[in-house]
């Protein structure tokens, strides 16, 4: 994503401040959250000076915090992505979605489009529901958003040259499969905690929610890790 994001900045591309923000937050949140996983995977020794793990928790923490924290992020992610689907009449979205129904279907696309599709209807309800003041909603929204947008990215990678990549065709495609569902997942969940978890008197309607099937979208889950583990391994 950020590799897409500075191409658009090469090329002279404005107006470009939401996917910086969701370019810092979610690349600072997955370094804080790798951290967190080699402490864990070297048991008491990765909280010991001995072992630079702990050393790397402590720098990258920082970098969820200053230059605007990742709250700061999602809030401004959140306010200006609702601002741009209601000025498109929710085509933003939809255009992501449509997308990725040219790439082949082995990566990822038909997943994230039903994610994108329900992402658009949830922000649509949310202004409707006047739920925009609500800072937890937004949170929500600026969370799913984000992994929409990052999975979006991958998603056309994988679909397109991958011969800079250093990785095999079906390893970026496992991949964008894999971040496919991961999203689809947050937007599942994050979709029922609004809907369900605000006081709004004005209910929340979004019908695309029942397409998205958690357990038809984990199906091939684990075979697709075990592809991504065994390239990595090599």
């Amino acid at each position: 994503y950020i590799e897409h994001v500075a191409m658009r900045l090469d090329g002279e591309d404005v107006d470009l401040q939401v996917e910086g923000s969701i370019a810092k937050y979610f690349a600072t949140e997955a370094g804080d959250a790798a951290a967190n996983d080699a402490i864990q995977a070297f048991g008491g020794y990765g909280y010991t000076r001995e072992y630079e793990v702990e050393k790397i928790k402590r720098d990258v923490k920082i970098l969820t915090i200053y230059e605007g924290t990742s709250e700061i992020q999602l809030s401004i992610i959140s306010l200006f992505r609702m601002r741009e689907t209601v000025r498109s009449k929710g085509g933003y979205y939809e255009g992501m979605a449509a997308e990725l129904r040219d790439i082949p279907v082995d990566c990822g696309g038909d997943v994230l489009a039903e994610a994108l599709r329900v992402t658009n209807s949830l922000v649509i309800g949310v202004r409707k529901a006047k739920l925009a003041k609500s800072q937890y909603t937004m949170f929500l929204l600026g969370d799913m958003i984000t992994w929409c947008e990052v999975a979006h990215s991958l998603c056309l990678k994988a679909a397109g040259d991958q011969a800079s990549s250093g990785r095999s065709v079906e390893f970026l495609r496992a991949s964008a499969r894999l971040f496919a569902r991961e999203a689809a997942e947050k937007v599942y969940v994050n979709a029922l905690k609004v809907i369900h978890g605000s006081d709004s008197g004005s209910p929340i309607d979004v019908p695309e929610l029942t397409q998205l099937d958690p357990g038809r979208i984990m199906h091939g889950m684990f075979s697709d890790m075990h592809l991504i583990a065994y390239e990595l391994r090599r």
